[in-house]
């Protein structure tokens, strides 16, 4: 049984190693796009001298040296896009950018079919106010919002709304996501900022019982992760319940897309926010690359 372990051992380590020496030395074809899925057939060239440590039954140790010759095949998904950014980042090269329009803004938006078991639509599809109403609504100085919007070149933009259908005492129990375009990512990238700043002051203001960033995996160009706690008022029992929204507020390219979601205080879950906008972000991604959408 040890023997049957320790060999065990040894040839798992020497698959790990074969298996990232084929990933280190692996080229991704020219002009690839979207998701792939590439078979990889490891054959090693020459044996490998692994040395084992065999116990005996009367308590000593006897080193053997044996030949080992190993033949892998590797099934891995890639995003060959992702990956090509990633090394023109690494080798300081100019990354390739997609121009995003408001009709991949409107075809990006998640469907009942991307929510979680429970879900139905609450709000269809809709395009953002036109920008004067959007700061007259929005802000307490519309005419300051309306200079940033006009100074940021907004172009627009879609949001829809989902509802889980039951009593959500524990989890997400409303979902909206929202994607804005700009005339170019420096525009979307100042009114994220902007964003942030104005979040935070509502803390102070007393809209916000609290506010604290959350840990987020990256998720487009530049990711801003928080939950904030905050209360209504139940005029129909006189009373105040908390909740809490969890935000996940991402740049890619010229474009700006939040995920909020709404839970009883403290009792949501932020991996809904990053499901949702990985496939925002994928969703954008395929609508620019499609035939005829180039900038």
């Amino acid at each position: 049984m040890k023997r049957t372990l320790l060999w065990s051992v040894t040839i798992v380590a020497g698959l790990v190693l074969l298996s990232g020496m084929a990933l280190a030395q692996m080229t991704l074809p020219s002009g690839s796009r979207g998701d792939s899925t590439i078979l990889v057939a490891v054959q090693q060239g020459a044996p490998v001298l692994a040395r084992v440590a065999v116990p005996m039954e009367n308590g000593s140790t006897v080193e053997l040296t044996v030949p080992l010759t190993i033949g892998v095949d590797l099934q891995v998904s890639l995003e060959p896009s992702a990956l090509v950014e990633s090394i023109q980042e690494a080798r300081g090269l100019p990354q390739i950018q997609e121009r995003y329009t408001l009709s991949d803004a409107l075809t990006a938006l998640p469907t009942l079919s991307d929510m979680p078991d429970g879900f139905e639509v609450q709000t269809e599809a809709e395009p953002l106010l036109p920008d004067e109403e959007l700061a007259e609504q929005s802000s307490e100085d519309p005419e300051a919002t309306l200079a940033n919007l006009e100074q940021w070149g907004i172009e627009g933009g879609y949001f829809n709304e989902f509802i889980f259908s039951g009593l959500p005492l524990f989890g997400t129990g409303r979902l909206r996501t929202t994607i804005l375009i700009y005339g170019d990512a420096e525009g979307a990238r100042a009114h994220l900022e902007a964003w942030d700043r104005r979040e935070a002051r509502k803390v102070e203001d007393g809209e916000y019982i609290s506010r604290a960033p959350l840990s987020s995996s990256p998720v487009g160009d530049r990711t801003l992760a928080y939950k904030a706690n905050s209360r209504r008022a139940d005029e129909s029992r006189e009373s105040e319940w908390e909740y809490s929204v969890y935000t996940l507020a991402f740049q890619q390219g010229n474009a700006l897309v939040f995920v909020d979601t709404i839970s009883f205080r403290d009792a949501g879950d932020f991996r809904d926010n990053l499901r949702i906008g990985r496939k925002v972000s994928r969703k954008l991604r395929e609508a620019a690359r499609q035939p005829g959408n180039e900038p």
